[in-house]
C-alpha cells in the first residue's frame, strides 16, 4: 500500500495534462505493482494496447507470449503480443486518429449511414459513462477493476464475490474479495478467508476447492451441507458434494465472457457467438462465428455448409444439389445435372423389366430410355422410350417366356442350350447365375456407382467426402436406397458428458449421419437421460437405502431426485422425527394416538406422555381443581371438588372437564373443553368443542418434515387432517405425508405450441425443468424454459408456410418432400384434430382428461369442468357445495358465507343478534355478535352473551 501511494502521489504532483491520458498512465503504474501480486494476467501492466487505443486479452495466464491486442468498436483486427492492425468502416476510417491515436481509446460509428454520430468509446474493461458524437471529444470512462478476469477469478476461484466499491478509474486497489453468506470474511485484493458456520466449517474446502459455495440450510440436521454455484454460474445444489454448474459465456456477463460489461463483442460486430462446453471449470473457450449458410447463397434448392465458421474463412461454404441431381461448388452455387436414369420411378422402370437405362443428354428431361440388355435385342432395332422395350427377343432356351424368370427378379436371360437358360444378375448388382431359376443378387450400396448408391454418378461416395464411413445394412439387391452414412456425434460431444458432475456417459442411439442431434448423455449415479445436454439424474437414493430405515419401522424419503445424499429415514406415524442418511430417532407422542386420548377424555381427564422415547408409559391426569394420581395407560381416579362433586358426571359424559371458578358461588360450575380441544365453557351445561389435529405436534410435523402444510377443515370430526403440497405442487392425503407433483407444462405449454413444439416435463417432483421439444421430423435440441431453435424439412422450411400452422398453436410436416403442396397443419398432443393440407387444422381436448390437470383440482378437493374444448387454459376448479366460486387454470379457493344459511342466521336473529361470518373459506365458524347499545364477545355458532350499561346507555 505504501508503495502504490508513492505511485499514485508522485505521478499526481508532476501532472501537467488531466483527463484520459492521466487515467492510463497512472493505472499503468498502479496495476503493474498489482502484477507482482496477482502474477499470472499478462494484459495488467501492459501498456502497448492502451496506448493504442486497444484492448488487451490474455486468453492463458499460465502461457507467456499468448496476450493479443484487439480493435474495438468499428474496427476489426488482432495481433499476438503486439499493437494490431486495425480496418476501420464509416466515419471511423478518418476519426480513429483522434480516438486512438490521441485520446487513447476505441472508435465506434453505431451507424454508417448517419454522418456525424461517431464517438470515442472506453478500453474495456474499462465501461463507458458518457461520449460526444462527433469524435473528437474522449470518453468519460469508469474501472471496475473486477472486470479484469485475473482479479474477478481470484475471487470466483475460491467461490467468493468480487466487488470495487468506487468504480473509479483514479481510485484502484481497493477491490475486495467477499465470501458468500452464510459464511463471513473479507479479503483487500485476496481472496477471504472465510468463517463458516455449522458443517461447513469442515466441509467449505470441498466446495471452494472448485469455486462454489458452502452452505447448512440447517445447523441442526447432520449431512445436509450442500455445495452452490457462485453467479452468474448457474445450477442446482448438491447436498454432500460438488454441485454441477453451468456457465454460458456468450449469454452471461462476466470477465471471461463475450459480454465483459461492455455488450457482447460478437452481436456487436454482427457475429455469433458459440460456447462449445459451457461447464463453470472451462472458461474463455467462446468463439464469434459466421455461418455463411445463413444468408442462404446456395439457394432454397440447393444445401449449404460452412465447414469453417472462423469470420476470417469467407467463401469456403459448399453448395451441394440436392438428389437425384448431381453436383457441388465451392463459394457460390452449384450448377446440377439430373441424370433421370438415376431417379427410381424412371429407371427403375427399365432394370424392373429386365432392362437397362440411358439418359444420352444428361441434363435434358424425359429423354431416357429403355435398351434391351445381351444376348437379347429388338426385332425393330429400336428403343422404349420412357417405357420398357417390348420386342426383346431371345434366342434357343430363353424363348418361349422362360425368360420371364429372369426379366420379373429385374435379371437378364442367358440361353444355355435349346430348352436352357440361366438368370444373371444384371450390373451393378451381383451374384452367381442360376439355371432355370432367379439368381440370388446383391448390391453393396456404399461400394459400387449407381442411382440409388451412396456414390451415385460416380463422382465419389458422398459419405466419404464427408469424412464418414457409409454402411448398409441389407445388400441384397432388393432391399435399396436404404444405406446410411455413420456418425457417431459422441465422438464430438462426450466431452459435454463427461464433465458433469458426476460425469456422465455418452450415446448415440442412431448413428445415421441424417438423423443429428440425438446423441444423449446418461446418468452413471441415478437415473435419467438427456438428449443434446446434460442429464438431470433422478436419484432416486431409497432404491438402494429403503432397507435401513423399513429394519428400524420407518419409511425411506428421498426430498429431491437431483440430489445426491439427501435420502432420509423418517418415523412412522404416530412417531415424529427425520435423519438424513440413516435411522431417525423417533419421538412417539402415545397421546396421539385417538384410542389412547379417548380413553382420557372420555373420563374428562387430560392425555400426557412424558416421555415420548419410551412406550407404555402414556398416562390420563385429572384436571385441575379435580385431583388425584395419574392412571398410567388406564383412566385416573380423580376427586372432585365444590359443585362439580355432584355434576361431573354430565362434563364427562360430552367428554369435556368439570371446573367450579368459585366454590363459594352456587350454580357456577360449568363444562370446560379439554386440549387441544377449544370452545367457549358453558354455565351448567355442555360446551361446544372442536379441535384443530394440526395443533397437535405429532400430526403437524408428519407434513412439515417434508416441506408440506396440515390442515383440517372439519374441526368437529376426528382424524380427517390432511398434508397439503406447498404451492406450485399440488396433491393432498390424509393422516400423511402427500406425494407432490406440477406438470409445468400445464402453464407454459403454450410458450412451445406457440412455436409450433410440444411441451415436456420430465419429473414432475422438480420445478423449472419444463422444455420445449422439436416435433419430427422437424429436428433440433430440446431447449429448457424456452421455444427450442427447430430445423424444419421441405416445403415446412418456407417460413411463410411453417407460420400458418405456429400462429394455431400447431406443428407443421411436409410428409413426402418429393411432392409439392402437400404440407399439412398438425395438433400438438394432448390435442387431437384431422390434418389440413396447406391450412391450419381444427384441434379440441378436453383439458380435465388430462391427468395432471384435473389432479389440480382433485387435489383440492374440487372437481374439473371444461367447458370449451376449443378453447385452451379455459378449465376450471369449481368448488363443491355449498359454495359456488371457481377459478380458470387454477384451484379455487373456495368460499361460502355461512349466515347465509337461514337456518344459522335466525340463531342470532331470533336474540336480535347479528349473524357474521368472518373466514368464508372455513367452515363452522359463523358467530353471533351483540348490537349497540348492547356489548359482548361475538360467540362461535351460538348466541352471544350481550349486556347493557343503562347507565351509560340512558345517562
Amino acid at each position: 500500500k505504501a508503495t502504490v501511494s508513492v505511485l499514485y502521489w508522485s505521478l499526481y504532483s508532476d501532472m501537467t495534462n488531466e483527463g484520459i491520458i492521466f487515467d492510463i498512465k497512472l493505472i499503468l503504474l498502479v496495476v503493474t505493482f498489482a502484477t507482482n501480486v496477482l502474477g499470472a494476467d499478462e494484459c495488467i501492466g501492459n501498456s502497448a494496447c492502451l496506448l493504442a487505443g486497444q484492448q488487451c486479452i490474455d486468453p492463458d495466464y499460465n502461457v507467456m507470449g499468448d496476450w493479443t491486442c484487439n480493435c474495438i468498436g468499428s474496427g476489426t483486427g488482432s495481433q499476438m503480443a503486439g499493437v494490431a492492425t486495425c480496418t476501420w468502416t464509416g466515419e471511423c476510417q478518418t476519426s480513429n486518429a483522434v480516438c486512438s491515436g490521441v485520446n487513447q481509446q476505441g472508435c465506434e460509428d453505431p451507424d454508417p449511414a448517419t454522418s456525424g454520430d461517431v464517438r470515442c468509446i472506453c478500453i474495456p474493461p474499462y465501461t463507458t459513462v458518457s461520449t460526444t458524437p462527433g469524435g473528437v471529444a474522449a470518453a468519460v470512462c469508469t474501472l471496475n477493476e473486477c472486470n479484469y478476469k485475473s482479479i474477478y477469478e481470484t475471487c470466483s476461484n475460491a467461490g467468493q464475490t468480487c466487488q470495487d466499491p468506487t468504480n473509479s478509474a483514479t481510485m484502484i486497489g481497493d477491490w475486495t474479495c467477499s465470501c458468500v453468506a452464510p459464511a463471513t470474511g473479507t479479503g483487500q485484493q485476496a481472496a477471504a478467508t472465510c468463517v463458516e458456520v455449522g458443517e461447513c466449517q469442515t466441509n467449505g474446502m470441498t466446495c471452494t476447492a472448485v469455486g462454489q459455495t458452502c452452505d447448512d440450510p440447517s445447523t441442526t440436521t447432520v449431512g445436509d451441507w450442500q455445495c452452490k454455484c457462485v453467479a452468474p454460474a448457474t445450477g442446482l445444489s448438491q447436498t454432500a458434494g460438488v454441485a454441477t454448474c453451468t456457465l454460458d459465456e456468450c449469454t452471461a456477463t462476466c470477465p471471461s465472457c463475450a459480454d465483459s460489461g461492455n455488450g457482447n463483442s460478437c452481436t456487436a460486430l454482427g457475429q455469433t457467438c458459440e460456447d462449445p462446453n459451457t461447464s463453470s471449470t472451462s472458461l474463455n473457450d467462446w468463439t464469434c462465428i459466421i455461418d455463411e449458410c445463413d444468408t442462404t447463397p446456395c439457394g432454397a434448392t440447393q444445401d449449404c455448409d460452412d465447414k469453417n465458421k472462423a469470420p476470417a474463412s469467407t467463401g469456403d461454404f459448399e453448395c451441394t444439389c440436392r438428389s437425384p441431381e448431381t453436383g457441388t461448388q465451392t463459394g457460390g452455387a452449384a450448377t446440377c445435372l439430373l441424370d433421370e436414369c438415376n431417379v427410381p420411378s424412371k429407371g427403375g422402370v427399365c432394370t424392373a423389366a429386365g432392362q437397362s437405362c440411358t439418359d444420352p443428354a444428361g441434363a435434358g428431361l424425359n429423354n431416357w430410355e429403355c435398351i434391351c440388355l445381351p444376348p437379347s435385342f429388338s426385332a425393330s432395332m429400336s428403343q422404349g422410350q420412357q417405357t420398357p422395350v417390348t420386342d426383346c427377343t431371345f434366342s434357343a432356351g430363353c424363348a418361349n417366356g422362360n425368360s420371364d424368370t429372369c426379366t420379373n427378379a429385374g435379371q437378364t436371360c442367358f440361353s444355355t442350350g435349346a430348352m436352357t437358360f440361366q438368370c444373371v444378375c444384371i450390373s451393378p448388382e451381383t451374384g452367381t447365375a442360376m439355371t432355370g431359376a432367379a439368381a440370388s443378387c446383391t448390391l453393396d450400396e456404399c461400394t459400387t456407382v449407381c442411382p440409388t448408391c451412396a456414390d451415385q454418378t460416380g463422382s465419389g461416395n458422398v459419405c466419404t467426402q464427408a469424412g464418414q464411413t457409409c454402411t448398409d445394412p441389407d445388400t441384397s439387391a432388393a432391399s435399396k436406397s436404404d444405406w446410411f452414412c455413420v456418425l457417431d456425434e459422441c465422438t464430438t460431444q462426450s466431452a459435454v458428458c463427461a464433465t458433469a458432475s458426476p460425469a456422465q456417459t455418452c450415446n448415440d442411439p442412431d448413428q445415421n449421419a441424417n438423423t443429428l442431434g440425438d446423441w444423449t448423455c446418461s446418468c452413471t449415479v441415478g437415473m435419467g437421460d438427456q438428449v443434446a445436454g446434460v442429464a438431470s439424474c433422478v436419484i432416486d437414493e431409497c432404491i438402494a437405502n429403503a432397507a435401513t430405515c423399513t429394519g428400524a419401522g420407518q419409511t425411506c424419503n428421498e426430498p429431491s431426485t437431483s440430489v445426491s445424499g439427501d435420502w432420509e429415514c423418517i418415523c412412522a406415524a404416530p412417531g415424529v422425527g427425520s435423519q438424513v442418511g440413516g435411522v431417525a430417532t423417533c419421538a412417539n407422542d402415545e397421546c396421539a394416538v385417538s384410542a389412547n386420548s379417548n380413553t382420557c377424555t372420555a373420563s374428562g381427564q387430560q392425555c400426557n406422555d412424558p416421555d415420548t422415547s419410551n412406550a407404555g408409559d402414556w398416562q390420563c391426569e385429572c384436571i385441575a381443581p379435580a385431583t388425584g394420581t395419574p392412571g398410567v395407560a388406564m383412566v385416573a381416579t380423580c376427586m372432585q371438588v365444590g359443585e362439580c362433586a355432584a355434576n361431573a358426571a354430565t362434563c364427562t359424559a360430552a367428554g369435556q372437564s368439570c371446573d367450579d371458578p368459585d366454590p363459594m358461588v352456587d350454580m357456577n360450575w360449568r363444562c370446560l373443553c379439554i386440549p387441544p380441544a377449544t370452545g367457549a365453557p358453558v354455565t351448567m351445561g355442555t360446551a361446544t368443542c372442536e379441535t384443530d389435529e394440526c395443533s397437535v405436534t405429532a400430526n403437524s410435523m408428519i407434513c412439515t418434515q417434508v416441506g408440506q402444510q396440515c390442515e383440517d377443515n372439519d374441526k368437529t370430526t376426528a382424524d380427517n387432517w390432511e398434508c397439503v403440497c406447498s404451492a406450485p405442487f399440488a396433491n393432498r392425503a390424509t393422516r400423511a405425508a402427500a406425494t407432490c407433483s406440477l406438470d409445468e407444462c400445464i402453464a407454459n405449454g403454450a410458450t412451445c405450441t406457440a412455436a409450433g413444439q410440444e411441451c415436456e416435463d420430465p419429473d414432475l417432483t422438480v420445478a423449472s425443468d419444463w422444455q420445449c421439444k422439436c416435433i419430427a421430423p422437424a429436428m433440433g435440441t430440446p431447449a429448457v424454459m424456452m421455444a427450442a431453435v427447430c430445423t424444419q424439412t421441405g416445403e415446412c422450411a418456407t417460413m411463410a408456410n411453417e407460420v400458418i400452422c405456429t400462429n394455431a398453436g400447431q406443428a407443421c410436416e411436409d410428409p413426402d418432400t418429393m411432392t409439392m403442396g402437400d404440407w399439412v397443419c398438425k395438433c400438438i398432443s394432448p390435442e387431437t384434430g384431422t390434418n389440413v393440407v396447406g391450412a391450419a387444422a381444427t384441434c379440441t381436448v378436453d383439458e380435465c382428461t388430462i391427468a395432471s390437470v384435473a389432479a389440480i383440482c382433485t387435489g383440492a378437493g374440487q372437481t374439473c369442468e371444461d367447458n370449451d374444448i376449443a378453447v385452451r387454459n379455459d378449465w376450471e376448479c369449481v368448488c363443491a357445495m355449498p359454495s359456488t366460486t371457481r377459478a380458470t387454470a387454477q384451484a379455487a379457493t373456495c368460499l361460502y358465507d355461512e349466515c347465509t344459511d337461514m337456518a344459522k342466521s335466525m340463531i342470532c336473529t331470533a336474540g336480535t343478534q347479528t349473524c357474521n361470518d368472518p373466514d368464508q373459506t372455513v367452515m363452522d365458524n359463523w358467530q353471533c355478535e351483540c348490537v349497540l347499545p348492547k356489548t359482548g364477545a361475538a360467540t362461535t355458532m351460538m348466541l352471544a352473551t350481550c349486556t347493557e350499561d343503562e347507565c351509560v346507555t340512558q345517562g
